[in-house]
């Protein structure tokens, strides 16, 4: 994927995240939005975030959100990520975990959050073809 969004819980209302490869060097933005109750949305601040050949986001609980990526060596790279607590407030990054190699030629992945209950803050998953082609599934655990 190009593009992946994903909702999260900051400034007191839903906003948006937007998860953007650049065909400029594969590098890829985070874009944070903020949704009007007219409907309108506002751009806020965003990151630049490395060279990446797919990204899939999902929303683990609060302004926490999560991307998978697919990077230019051809790893799994999972991120999380903190949405800005102001209006023009930079991400904060959290974590990072590389793992095995993805073989897909369309660059297709999956980040799925299953959120846990009070402080367990659950699980991520992530799909992906890995090196020789099969089904990969991997899961993260996501601690406080």
């Amino acid at each position: 994927m190009r593009v992946s969004a994903t909702t999260v819980d900051s400034l007191g209302a839903t906003q948006l995240v937007t998860a953007v490869r650049l065909f400029a060097g594969d590098e890829f933005k985070i874009i944070g939005w903020k949704m009007e109750p007219n409907g309108s949305i506002t751009r806020l601040s965003d990151t630049s975030a490395g060279a990446v050949r797919a990204i899939s986001a999902a929303s683990v609980r609060g302004r926490c959100f999560v991307l998978a990526t697919r990077e230019t060596n051809n790893h799994l790279k999972v991120r999380y990520w903190l949405f800005p607590n102001s209006a023009a407030g930079p991400f904060e990054h959290k974590a990072d975990i590389t793992e095995g190699l993805i073989a897909d030629p369309d660059d297709r992945l999956m980040c799925l959050h299953f959120p846990g209950p009070a402080q367990n803050l659950g699980d991520t998953v992530v799909a992906a073809r890995g090196n020789a082609g099969q089904l990969r599934l991997w899961r993260y655990h996501v601690a406080e």
